[in-house]
């Protein structure tokens, strides 16, 4: 491999090795490469019409090429994307710390906190204005972001000492006069909230302001997800080594139709380069449509104001057959420009919001677009005619996923998995929820977890625990949705470790309380359950 030096450059070549020599690279939006393509966006909302990115490192169609910052620091001045690979192979973003100068994520300090009025100081680090409608307007340095009454956004709350840890979720919209999104599913639950300053607190009022602790930080989130932090499109054996997350935009990590991924030492922390609590204003590591293998090793990850891991595809739906060919529409909030499903492709199709088949398994030779949301899925033999509405699932894109020490830590999500194929989380510290989910409903995020291990794994705090919820309609013929999971080794700090529905086969066995407290699993409508030391109630 050549070695260069690493700097921001319109083009980078293949089997190159740079390197940083500088221990802190200053970004800034003129230094960028300005793209237009909605393709990299992680999610597009309705009230969001800019499609402009500005990007860092934009590598494309490249193959064995290593970012090694050395331990740099990465300071970026503005909103702006870091990292985009889009077609490469055997890539490598290692030594690096990411920081931007202005969190996207405004804290403050409680004061106090009632039902109509919340009291409070802003974070030095993340300053705002309010306008007389009562927006909340962040600002910074070449940052300004004036949404915040046209979207629910995440108000969430940490614990304000050492462990920071996540102590309540909400969302909230700001302005006397806000333009929220009605296709959102929770509008029901948002608190419309206004913003004043009064001398050097600032207050968040509203007929139902969600109750915080007086002595808590809430943090709020106010960028739209259309940037990432690293976004890796439709690469192979992708390696991130020694990523230091301070602040990010969006999502954190972000591999979409990636084989082979491999996370080793992503630090999510807080430590002396944290400018607050949060460190991530979305997930902090989300794959869509990834296969192959999926690692994480040694690795502290936290602070994210969304799920703190989320690997997934997505179904779409069948409208009807032509010969070889079959109709799909996305019905999802997927971003209309993810690739779920590709040429080469095998696909299986289940009854309307089941994950009963129908049917053969197909491979798919040809994609046809209709428009946005409609294609033509040419197959490798004839189809014949099913239910207008039925599941289209993506077979191939179901990686083995493997988990090793790591700390889940100050959040108020959780663990999301949704994937057939095997899947291991071993010696790691965990103070979220793992949750076994799956959506035939609204996101159809699939596909159902059929081979699960949980070994040796500290659970603790109050969402350290298990959740089996699967959105979806059981038949008599496919009562359940995820089964084989085994649970082993691990210790809880609550009582109910396990809870949730529709699961077959259950393994539990050599697990503590370390409160010395009863165990307990609740579960309806699910199959066989093999526990010991745990009360099993059935409902």
């Amino acid at each position: 491999m050549l070695y260069k030096e690493l700097k921001v450059l319109s083009e980078y070549e293949g089997d190159t090795f740079y390197e940083c020599s500088q221990t802190v690279l200053d970004i800034y939006p003129q230094d960028c490469v300005v793209l237009n393509n909605p393709a990299y966006s992680c999610c597009k909302e309705s009230h969001d019409s800019n499609t402009r990115m500005d990007v860092v490192f934009y590598v494309k169609n490249k193959k064995n090429i290593v970012f090694d910052f050395k331990g740099a620091i990465l300071r970026l001045h503005g909103l702006m994307q870091p990292f985009i690979f889009d077609g490469c192979e055997n890539v490598t973003v290692k030594n690096v710390i990411v920081q931007f100068t202005r969190p996207f994520t405004t804290e403050i300090e409680v004061i106090h906190s009632e039902k109509t009025c919340l009291r409070g100081r802003l974070s030095k680090n993340t300053p705002c204005e309010v306008d007389e409608e009562g927006r909340l307007i962040p600002i910074g340095e070449n940052y300004r972001c004036e949404i915040l009454d046209k979207a629910p956004v995440f108000l969430e709350a940490f614990l304000h000492d050492e462990t920071h840890r996540g102590d309540g979720l909400s969302l909230v919209i700001f302005g006397k006069h806000p333009t929220p999104d009605p296709k959102l599913p929770w509008l029901a639950y948002t608190s419309h909230l206004t913003a004043r300053f009064d001398g050097e607190d600032i207050l968040l009022e509203g007929d139902n302001v969600p109750l915080v602790r007086d002595d808590a930080i809430v943090a709020i989130n106010h960028e739209t997800r259309r940037y990432s932090t690293a976004y890796f499109l439709e690469c192979i054996n992708v390696r991130i080594e020694n990523f230091r997350l301070v602040d990010g935009p969006g999502m954190g990590i972000l591999p979409f139709r990636c084989k082979n991924v491999y996370i080793d030492g992503l630090n999510m922390g807080y430590d002396q380069y944290s400018l607050g609590v949060t460190c991530n204003c979305a997930d902090a590591i989300h794959a869509v449509s990834c296969s192959g293998d999926f690692v994480i090793r040694n690795s502290v990850i936290g602070g994210m104001l969304d799920d703190a891991l989320n690997i997934h595809s997505n179904f779409f739906q069948y409208v009807s057959s032509d010969g070889n060919r079959i109709k799909v529409v996305n019905k999802g909030s997927v971003c209309k420009e993810y690739r779920i499903f590709a040429k080469g492709d095998s696909i299986r199709i289940s009854k309307p919001n089941t994950v009963e088949q129908v049917g053969d398994d197909y491979k798919i030779t040809g994609i046809e677009r209709i428009d946005d949301t409609h294609f033509w899925f040419v197959c490798d033999k004839k189809v014949p005619a099913f239910e207008e509405g039925s599941l289209v699932e993506n077979i191939s894109t179901q990686p083995n996923v493997l988990i090793e020490n790591c700390r889940f830590q100050n959040g108020n999500t959780h663990l999301r998995f949704q994937s057939r194929g095997n899947i291991v989380m071993k010696d790691c510290d965990c103070q979220l929820e793992v949750l076994l989910t799956g959506d035939t409903n609204y996101w159809y995020e699939s596909s159902p977890c059929e081979n699960m291990l949980i070994e040796n794994v500290k659970f603790s705090g109050w969402l350290g625990n298990i959740l089996v919820i699967p959105e979806f309609k059981a038949t008599d013929a496919a009562k359940y949705y995820h089964k084989n999971l085994t649970v082993k080794d691990c210790s809880f700090e609550l009582s109910n470790v396990l809870e949730g529905r529709n699961l077959e086969h259950l393994l539990f066995e050599n697990n503590v309380n370390s409160k010395g407290e009863k165990m307990t699993i609740t579960l309806t409508a699910s199959g066989v359950i093999e526990a010991e030391n745990a009360e099993i109630i059935r409902k």
